[in-house]
């Protein structure tokens, strides 16, 4: 979330929003969310997460991103995910019957849950990867995330994600532990899969963490 003004002008959205001289962040985006159309809200939604992550960038790498790339990224994620969103309800759902509904459900009493995600930024050929730690009450305990300068295929982008967050969980030295992923092909992989493809060697990498130390 950008920390001043400035952040929100650099970004490129001096067009959508009004900003009084008097103004803070939180001003400004309930000014935002009260008079901007659902468009308009989901882009700069989006942008404000761009400019997290070039400022998680910096913190943690000490790479300054050009603030050009700010808007392009968000852009190109809510084009990435129109599609995504467009191939799942034209994939054989032509029964009537409507698409169920995930809801995110607790882990037991003294778990964690691990929400894993990447993110694939093929104009400036890299991947994000993140995941999000959360106790058996539903609440927040941790977060990471990270950039891999290396453009990959989606599920070698899952599978190099769960990696990471496996490690990472280790070092915190977290035990009780329970992934969840959206990739049906990773968690069958973890359950069983073989091959000899990067996915695969991946996936090993994984499954030996897992019976290693640390989860289910």
């Amino acid at each position: 979330m950008p920390n001043s003004c400035s952040d929100v002008g650099e970004a490129g959205l001096q067009g959508n929003i009004t900003i009084l001289p008097s103004d803070n962040v939180f001003d400004v985006f309930c000014r935002v969310f009260a008079t901007c159309n659902r468009e308009q809200c989901t882009l700069i939604t989006l942008m404000c997460w761009s400019i997290w992550r070039r400022r998680n960038i910096w913190v943690w790498e000490k790479i300054n991103q050009y603030v050009f790339g700010i808007k392009a990224a968000a852009l190109n994620m809510l084009t990435e995910w129109r599609k995504a969103h467009d191939q799942q309800l034209n994939s054989g759902n032509n029964t009537g019957t409507p698409l169920a509904i995930r809801k995110w459900e607790k882990p037991q009493v003294s778990w964690v849950k691990i929400n894993i995600d990447d993110a694939l930024f093929e104009d400036i050929d890299c991947i994000g990867l993140g995941s999000v730690v959360r106790g058996s009450n539903g609440q927040f305990i941790m977060a990471r995330s990270s950039r891999q300068d290396v453009l990959i295929p989606p599920r070698e982008a899952e599978a190099m994600c769960l990696k990471e967050s496996l490690v990472w969980l280790k070092d915190k030295g977290l035990q009780k532990c329970v992934f969840e992923t959206d990739s049906q092909v990773l968690a069958r992989a973890c359950k069983g899969g073989r091959g000899r493809s990067l996915f695969h060697t991946i996936v090993k990498d994984c499954v030996d963490l897992i019976q290693r130390k640390i989860c289910e």
